[in-house]
């Protein structure tokens, strides 16, 4: 029995991939500019592959249409689908990021803040190998925290906080805690960082 391959939703997904993982790391223009080359490549391709098509039958001698096989609305409404794929991941990415987005509104990279937040998962040790990504140097434990205070000021957020005193090898998942806190240069939508060299409390 042969099988055929159904690859029509392979254009927008990874046109949903790319986006997202592209407005992650580098922000919304450069996620619409991917966008858009995704429309562009997926037009690209069926543009081709309807010439292909067209050659095939005439070079077969099999009667065929004035026109290549596969309307201009086909067409169109293939690019319309990766189209709005491209926009719901963006969109999707900017309102999961819109915490973190907020929080260094308020407090840029650099500035130092007292939180309140619940520790999320097991600390780990850290050592400048394993953060090298990160700018993180020394060796530490690193602690994933949600906060619901940034200030004086209710902010709920991700944030991995990079610590070097030995009391924050102590906590466990769930722990309530409050810390001073300097958000990092590397601190960024995709991932609020920062580093704590004074104990929780």
């Amino acid at each position: 029995m042969n099988r055929r391959w159904d690859l029509r939703l392979v254009p927008s997904a990874v046109t949903a991939w790319l986006c997202s993982i592209v407005f992650l790391t580098s922000g919304i223009m450069p996620a619409v500019w991917t966008g858009l080359a995704c429309v562009g490549v997926t037009g690209a391709i069926l543009l081709l592959r309807r010439r292909y098509r067209y050659r095939r039958r005439h070079s077969g001698g099999h009667t065929h249409p004035r026109e290549p096989p596969g309307s201009p609305t086909e067409l169109v409404g293939a690019l319309a689908v990766v189209l709005l794929c491209a926009a719901a991941a963006a969109l999707t990415a900017w309102n999961a990021t819109q915490p973190a987005r907020s929080a260094l509104a308020d407090h840029p990279p650099g500035a130092t803040v007292r939180v309140s937040a619940t520790v999320t998962g097991k600390p780990t040790a850290y050592s400048s190998q394993s953060f090298a990504s990160r700018g993180e140097s020394g060796e530490g434990t690193a602690v994933s925290l949600h906060t619901e205070h940034i200030g004086n000021v209710p902010e709920a957020t991700e944030v991995t906080v990079f610590a070097t005193h030995p009391a924050w090898r102590e906590l466990d998942d769930g722990d309530q805690v409050t810390a001073t806190l300097t958000l990092t240069d590397t601190a960024s939508p995709a991932k609020l960082t920062a580093r704590a060299s004074s104990r929780p409390w």
